[in-house]
């Protein structure tokens, strides 16, 4: 039994002020909100980068980035700490994840940057199915103090890459839950959450794609390393589907889960 659902079976047999204090840092919160299960890929990087959705799509740090304590404090060594632009993870052999020409998707993650000035747009989550089929999470702050977020998604069919980024903005040393969703039906991106609201998008486009290089998963970089995300990353999931508005907010009431 996976640790979020013993937590959830003592939390509603005993009550959280029954449980010891480790547990019950890690229990529902008042709120009520519930977890959305699911995932193709979960990382809550808990010293390691391993996939705890079951699938398998366990990630190999290159550079040696750091674990630090979870972005909402509950556990030492609870998140991924990329520092320098040597560093990231990844998964090279059989990271097909969702396809976005075939299939619906959700990226959710908990992000704090400490430097958005190093580089024009810096790729947080990238995945490459094979050469016309690949998704870029960015952090865009072409070169300035704020970044807006920014989903670029190229697939079959298509003769341009659909990008969408938000009005809103982050800072480096504040902490953020993104969640940018995909619809592969209505060929969109239907919404980008920041901080648990819904923002208005802009369409973009004209971002590079990297190489014809297929089943690649990259966290804090892309697979041609051109851009680095540089931060702090926690409890990262990627769903087969799009999480609803209801889901989102119960996400970010959550908090980084470890």
């Amino acid at each position: 039994m996976q640790l979020r659902a013993i937590i959830l079976l003592l939390a509603t047999s005993l009550g959280a002020a029954a449980l010891p204090p480790w547990v019950a840092m890690q229990a529902p919160p008042a709120s009520g909100a519930a977890d959305v299960t699911g995932e193709s890929a979960l990382y809550y990087f808990d010293a390691n980068a391993n996939d705890s959705s079951g699938n398998g799509y366990n990630l190999t740090l290159t550079g040696s980035p750091s674990f630090v304590t979870s972005l909402n404090g509950s556990t030492a060594n609870g998140a991924l700490a990329i520092t320098s632009t040597s560093q990231y993870a990844a998964q090279t052999t059989a990271a097909t994840i969702v396809n976005p020409a075939s299939s619906d998707f959700t990226i959710s993650g908990w992000f704090k940057p400490t430097d958005l000035t190093s580089g024009a747009s810096e790729r947080t989550i990238y995945w490459k199915i094979d050469s016309t089929n690949e998704v870029q999470l960015i952090f865009d702050s072409q070169g300035g103090t704020t970044a807006v977020i920014t989903l670029v998604v190229d697939y079959t069919g298509e003769t341009a890459q659909m990008g969408e980024y938000t009005t809103g903005t982050v800072t480096t040393g504040n902490t953020y839950h993104i969640c940018a969703c995909w619809s592969h039906t209505s060929h969109a991106i239907t919404a980008i959450y920041f901080n648990g609201v819904a923002q208005t998008l802009n369409a973009i486009n004209g971002y590079s794609t990297s190489s014809s290089a297929a089943n690649q998963l990259y966290v804090g970089t892309r697979q041609d390393l051109y851009t680095h995300y540089l931060g702090v990353i926690d409890d990262l999931r990627i769903y087969p589907f799009v999480l609803t508005s209801t889901q989102v907010s119960n996400l970010y009431t959550l908090g980084a889960k470890q």
